[in-house]
């Protein structure tokens, strides 16, 4: 796959992949009865995504921080 077709796919199917997934959940989480409850002690599960270009990632230095002291433990820890 070339950098042109992946440039593609990410403007045009992404965010309708996004809104269909996030649909998706909201559905089942209406038949599951709520969002799964946080268990006491049990970290969060977090996904950080990079985007395009290194604007995104000074953009998102802060959020960074912000993970790292909240959750010393956590993916964002080094």
């Amino acid at each position: 796959m070339t950098l042109s077709q992946m440039k593609f796919l990410d403007k045009y199917l992404g965010w309708v992949l996004c809104a269909l997934l996030s649909a998706l959940e909201g559905a089942v989480s209406v038949f599951r009865g709520s969002r799964r409850a946080a268990v006491a002690g049990e970290e969060p599960r977090i996904l950080l995504v990079k985007f395009w270009g290194m604007g995104s990632i000074v953009l998102a230095s802060p959020l960074f921080k912000v993970v790292r002291e909240r959750y010393p433990g956590g993916p964002c820890s080094s």
